[in-house]
């Protein structure tokens, strides 16, 4: 099988972050935590998360 990368977009990182029931089953169905190589995300999401957080922290949230 040929290996698939990922692009994860900023409402599916949300749903992810948030820990929601989309969250967990995006993530159970799709091994996203686990699959190789990780899933990649564009500067413009992590800016846009940025900003969500400095207006509604996530307080298990950790951005590198």
């Amino acid at each position: 099988m040929a290996q698939q990368d990922y692009l994860l977009d900023t409402n599916i990182l949300v749903h992810l972050v948030r820990e929601d029931a989309i969250g967990r089953r995006l993530r159970d169905e799709h091994s996203l935590l686990l699959i190789q190589p990780p899933p990649m995300i564009s500067d413009v999401s992590e800016g846009e998360l940025r900003s969500l957080a400095s207006t509604n922290p996530f307080h298990h949230a950790r951005m590198d």
